[in-house]
């Protein structure tokens, strides 16, 4: 139906008057056109809504049912809102909670809450559509608290009191929707609605409308049902009463055209057609606020027909109904409490915001309210006798869907005064504050208060809090992460309930591409990421139609490949750098600042920003050089190409697509970062294209660049008279990027080390193996293996080499490239030496660069030892010179096959499955005499699992602090973690790095700190330390005792109890002068953003011999993550921090039996899981299958590859305990990994992260 009215105010004048009038001032009524457009966007109710519809009675009466309140007698022109709220509100509320309106005001809601606020403070008529716009958001009180009748506060009196508000805030609609009368189908739906809701409900619906009032009113026939009683046959031309339908009966007759009968089937209006508009039976009930001595009881009937009679000839107001949908059990999850003056009300209105930035001045998203809204006139704040000062409660619940569980946000409210033009009225915030109900009712007061108001301004409170949000929970990448991979996969939590999921992402804020549109909950997405850009994306889950929760805009951006920079991030196109496809041809010069580039090494590819307009095609040359010009001082002033190199020449292709293209120079440029970088750009090529295509530059404000472009010159600078060139400035720069590798260094003694000789029964797969035990690339020019056949005294072969090679890494040479392959599959040698044939005697290797001496095999021109062909040689002291085969070096035997390119045999990781209590390991080895590396003996009660250990030579251990390790440590891997071990620490001489052997101490690094475990027993002849009491396995070193410190723990750990606390336990070895000890927890890693757990300090022992401390936290709550510190603080003051520990509480079990109603996936246990501390070496995962649902459960890594896959899951509760094994029976390595469940009508993903 065309709608011909924009808003209607209804002005209802009380019975007895000899008329009312009808207002269509909308512009009074200070609606938006914006607003009416939604208004307009009421959904509508029809038979297609329809679930499971009872059969429509011939008759019903709603107002006979319990729910119904009694008649009032109306005041002033409050008959829309005593329709709306008072009658229709309070049947649904009753209806919806099964309780009796008669029996106590406190089921009963007051038309006056809502009037009061829309009657422009002198008795002026509303919509019922706003008093519900009012109700949905705020909420309504019931009479008893709102003072006992249902106009308790008059005419203008606004209500004042939180808790009065809070209450209200349990009162609230759900929905409204509108029906379509004018034909039988929308009869068919109203009586429907009255019947049953078109739901099967027991009980139905009220309709509001609104009409003419017309003090003529008829009177049914003798004879006919209801004989005596009053019905409206026509209404008035022009609407100004609100009433509202309660039900109907079939049997009702009226003969509308005197004719003597009741038909329903002739033209009675004479339009030559039949329809609804010439009944003469059939009415609806209407309900009236106009007291019990009007008409028949305080109601009326009304013809069916009057339903389609068009608006203005005697039917409704515009053929329409409307209705409402309650909340039966709702309750507020998040609240402001605010108190505020003002004297005269009608100049405000309030506003409230959030932000996800506790720094922000403004708030990211918010909204006015629908009370306080330039409302109720000219009178104070709370109305006429009621003072200027109202203390309300505002429902901000929705900011609780946009919140993350604790999260920390900052929350506004803001009181905006307008047209006060002479300043003469005055104001203040008096109070305000926040009021988490998902916390027990947590209440942050905002510091602000008494703030005075800006007369026509803003003025503007807040307050920062940590609220138990509902919101998606965001997992990867975090909020403003930086340098984030472009195969990063988002994740994220969703709310409990959700039953679809909608995704936001773009490239712009706040993102509007939705990729993601109510899908069946899922929680992961793989998107296509472009390199260095910033991305945001947002995450709606949806519990019904009507109920979503929202996570706040995240954004992240993308960071560069490994080895790149980028110098330049504008957005500005047009500028003609570094060249100009729209001319023949182009020659620029560019000056980078040290400071932009801020690295040195080798570029080998340099990349612009092209936005692909167009596919384009140039010939080019690319000039790099250094230059100290900051900027360029005329148009002439070029850098002469003397003071470059030539990078590149060839052809440059773009394709039709906006992205970095590389050019990859022919000659890589060795870039020093003392001074600015100048590229020069030659567009060399005779052709055009559009002026549309561009590349990205960056504005700089001096002039940074300088271009020639010519449709007729090709300016070759090595040819030209560049000073006779004159280009144009441009406070611009292309922006670029650049891959930079570090410029290799020449090797000095021990950065490069022969690690394994191996001459074997296969002479041409004979290899040499070289190892760069350095943290630098270092580079092979000028380095030369030379060899001495059987003790020659100078080198028979030299092999000279080239290239470089990274920190850690291997090169191999071979005889015979071929025969090696052959040998070692899946292996490349680097260098094929020919000539230089290992078959033992006295032959000898020697490693030079620039004549000096790096490394050896055997002892060269000094006195060779002798040894066996067909031998496998693993070096055993990577400190040492080489030159002794029997202390440098380990003859594994003959015939035997070695790891070129990987750790030697000597050093691999061994594994034991079973390490039981009361037995003895040895690893790796520590001389040719068969010593070990480490030797382990479990002295616990129990069993450690797939215990691994790897050594590693020649390096102190990573996480390295300012004190340094002996040039050995050892990783220590297990399933579980041990309650008690010795450990026997080998090392060589070599390995000392000047640290005094009689202190030497072992150390074990975990949980970001070193810990020491003292020796009880040395022995510096044979090269070892030993400690015992060891319960961890990690990484592993020996370090000078530090005497010094005044407490040296041995443990600390957070474990789950029984009765889900988190309990911190931790052993101090020796304590010495301590006061004591406090515990912190936090939920990021920012000891700073932690709380103080216990109010007094913790004493310490201060005991020679070690001590057990236990702290247990109550406070924790299930299934969230926190962080755990130890603090300890001397008596002079000082403190030192441990930690922190991570710990995830276990979520209760879900009942296992029965069948889920929906399929679910729990969080895994343990998260994070430490490989080197989890006993029982699996990872649970609980999860459960709805009846008809078949599910399987997929495991990714970081990537988005899949490592492991558990199917064909039927319904009911299950468990997967994962052995963190993949799909080869390998074990996994550390880092993030996503669980997925997917069933036929859910994919859910949860986040595991795995720790050494």
């Amino acid at each position: 139906m065309k709608k011909s009215i924009l808003l209607l105010l209804i002005s209802c004048l009380a019975f007895g008057l000899s008329a009312e009038r009808i207002v269509y001032e909308a512009n009074d009524f200070n609606v938006t056109a914006e607003e009416l457009k939604e208004i307009r966007k009421i959904p509508e109710f029809n038979a297609t809504k329809f679930r499971n519809p009872r059969e429509i009675p011939s008759s019903i009466d709603n107002s006979q049912l319990k729910f119904f309140p009694p008649i009032i007698q109306q005041s002033g022109g409050s008959c829309a809102q005593a329709a709306g709220i008072y009658y229709h509100f309070g049947y649904e509320m009753n209806r919806l909670r099964d309780t009796d309106a008669s029996a106590t005001t406190e089921n009963e809601y007051p038309s006056h809450f809502t009037w009061n606020f829309l009657n422009r403070g002198t008795g002026f008529g509303s919509w019922y559509g706003s008093g519900w716009n009012i109700v949905k958001k705020i909420g309504c009180p019931d009479i008893e608290t709102y003072g006992g009748s249902f106009d308790a506060l008059g005419d203008t009196g606004w209500m004042s009191g939180y808790d009065k508000y809070r209450t209200g805030m349990n009162n609230k609609i759900k929905n409204t929707m509108s029906i379509d009368v004018s034909d039988e189908e929308g009869l068919l739906a109203l009586k429907q609605w009255i019947t049953d809701k078109g739901e099967g409900a027991e009980s139905g619906g009220l309709a509001n409308f609104a009409a003419g009032m017309s003090l003529d009113v008829e009177t049914l026939a003798e004879g006919t049902p209801q004989a005596g009683k009053k019905i409206f046959t026509n209404w008035g031309s022009v609407a100004n009463h609100a009433m509202i339908f309660v039900g109907f009966d079939d049997e009702i007759k009226y003969d509308i055209n005197g004719d003597g009968q009741f038909t329903n089937d002739i033209d009675i209006n004479n339009d030559g057609v039949v329809n609804m508009q010439d009944w003469e039976i059939g009415a609806m009930i209407i309900a009236n606020s106009w007291g019990t001595d009007w008409q028949n009881s305080g109601y009326v009937y009304m013809m069916y027909r009057l339903l389609a009679v068009p608006y203005g000839e005697g039917g409704i107001w515009e053929n329409t109904v409307h209705v409402i949908n309650g909340k039966s059990d709702y309750f507020p999850r998040l609240a402001l409490k605010v108190k505020l003056s003002h004297t005269r009300r009608d100049k405000i209105r309030i506003y409230a915001g959030i932000s996800h930035d506790i720094n922000a001045e403004e708030p990211e998203y918010g909204y006015y309210f629908p009370i306080m809204l330039h409302q109720g006139g000219n009178h104070e704040l709370a109305g006429d006798g009621y003072g200027d000062e109202v203390e309300a409660g505002l429902d901000v619940s929705d900011f609780a869907d946009m919140i993350m569980p604790d999260e920390e946000v900052k929350i506004f409210f803001r009181v905006i005064e307008e047209d006060d033009y002479s300043n003469s009225y005055t104001g203040s915030i008096i109070s305000f504050s926040v009021i988490d109900y998902q916390n027990n009712g947590l209440e942050t007061i905002s510091e602000q208060n008494n703030v005075v108001l800006n007369n026509n301004d803003a003025t503007t409170v807040s307050v920062t809090a940590q609220i138990k949000g509902n919101a998606p929970v965001v997992l990867s990448p975090a909020n403003n992460a930086t340098d984030v991979s472009v195969n990063q996969i988002l994740t994220w939590e969703n709310t409990p309930g959700t039953e679809s999921v909608s995704l936001y992402f773009d490239t712009v804020n706040p993102p509007q591409n939705k990729v993601l549109d109510k899908v069946a909950p899922q929680e992961s997405y793989i998107p296509e990421l472009d390199i260095a850009t910033k991305y945001y994306w947002k995450i709606v889950n949806y519990m019904s139609e009507e109920d979503s929760t929202v996570a706040g805009v995240i954004s992240f951006t993308t960071g560069l490949p490994e080895n790149h920079i980028m110098a330049g991030d504008g957005q500005s196109v047009n500028i003609g750098l570094p060249m100009d496809p729209f001319f023949g041809y182009t020659y620029s010069q560019s000056i980078y600042p040290a400071s932009e580039i801020n690295s040195d090494g080798i570029i080998n590819k340099l990349y612009y920003r092209f936005n692909g307009k167009d596919a384009i095609e140039n010939e080019i040359d690319v000039y790099m050089g250094t230059t100290d010009k900051e900027f360029f001082t005329a148009t002439n002033d070029w850098v002469s190409v003397d003071q470059m190199t030539m990078v590149y020449s060839g052809i440059y292709n773009l394709p039709a697509e906006d992205y970095w293209y590389p050019i990859v120079l022919d000659t890589p440029f060795n870039y020093s970062n003392g001074e600015n970088l100048i590229i020069a750009f030659r567009e060399k090529k005779d052709g055009y294209y559009s002026n549309r295509d561009e590349f990205y530059c960056t504005e700089t404000g001096i002039n940074s660049s300088i271009r020639f472009r010519s449709d007729n010159t090709d300016i070759n600078p090595e040819t030209f008279d560049m000073n006779e060139v004159n280009g144009s400035l441009a406070e611009y720069i292309p922006n670029i990027m650049l891959e930079i590798t570090e410029a290799p260094v020449l090797p000095q003694a021990h950065d490069l080390i022969i690690t394994e000789v191996n001459s074997t029964q296969q002479a041409n797969a004979s290899y040499i193996e070289v190892y760069n035990n350095t943290d630098k690339v270092l580079s092979l020019e000028n380095v030369a293996m030379e060899y001495f056949n059987n003790g020659s005294a100078s080198p028979t072969g030299t092999l000279e080499l080239y290239g470089s090679v990274n920190a850690g890494e291997y090169f191999i040479l071979t005889r015979n490239q071929a025969a090696f392959e052959n040998k070692y599959p899946g292996k490349t040698a680097d260098f094929s030496y020919g000539l230089l044939y290992l078959n033992g005697g006295n032959d000898a290797l020697k490693l030079v660069c620039n004549g000096n001496d790096i490394d050896f095999f055997n002892a060269a021109d000094d006195n060779p030892s002798n040894w066996s062909d067909n031998h496998l040689f693993e070096r055993v002291d990577y400190l040492a010179d080489g030159k002794s085969l029997s202390e440098d070096w380990r003859d594994m035997g003959k015939n035997k096959n070695g790891t070129p390119g990987e750790k030697n045999i000597s050093d691999t990781p061994e594994t034991v499955d079973n390490f039981p209590a009361g037995t003895t390991e040895e690893f790796g080895l520590n001389e040719t005499d068969e010593l070990p590396a480490v030797s382990l003996t479990n002295n616990g009660s129990y069993a450690v699992e797939n215990l691994s250990v790897e050594i590693n030579r020649g390096k102190e251990a990573p996480d390295g602090d300012n004190n340094p390790s002996v040039k050995r440590w050892i990783q220590i891997d297990a399933d579980n973690q041990p309650d008690g071990v010795t450990m026997r620490f080998y090392y060589k001489d070599s390995e000392i790095n000047g640290l005094d052997e009689s202190r030497l101490n072992i150390f074990g690094y975990w949980d970001g700190t070193w810990h020491e475990f003292p020796a009880t027993e040395r022995n510096t002849s044979e090269n070892w330390v030993e400690a015992s009491g060891i319960d961890h396995f990690s990484v592993w070193t020996l370090k000078e005792a530090d005497n010094t410190l005044p407490v040296q723990l041995s443990s600390f750990t957070a474990v789950q109890t029984s009765n889900n606390f988190a309990e911190i336990k931790w052993t101090a070895q020796t304590e010495t002068d301590i006061k004591g000890y406090s515990v912190y927890r936090g939920v990021s890693d920012n000891i700073a953003e932690s709380i103080k757990l216990n109010h007094e300090i913790i004493p310490a022992h201060n005991s020679p011999f070690s001590v057990n401390y236990t702290y247990e936290d109550k406070t924790v709550n299930v299934g969230e993550t926190y962080l755990f510190w130890l603090e300890s603080t001397e008596n002079n003051g000082v403190v030192k921090t441990f930690g922190p520990l991570t710990l995830t509480l276990k979520e209760e079990d879900v009942n296992e039996a029965d069948i889920p109603k929906f399929s679910y996936l729990n969080n895994s246990y343990p998260n994070p899981f430490r490989i080197s501390e989890e006993r029982n070496g699996k990872v649970v995962i609980k999860f459960g299958v709805k009846e008809n649902d078949e599910a399987d459960v997929m495991i990714y890594n970081m990537k988005g590859q899949r490592v492991r896959e558990f199917n064909d899951y039927k319904p009911g509760n299950h468990s997967i305990q994962w052995d963190m094994k993949n799909m080869q029976g390998k074990n996994v390595k550390s880092g993030v990994y996503f669980y997925r469940l997917k069933t036929n009508t859910v994919e859910k993903t949860r986040k595991l992260l795995i720790i050494k």
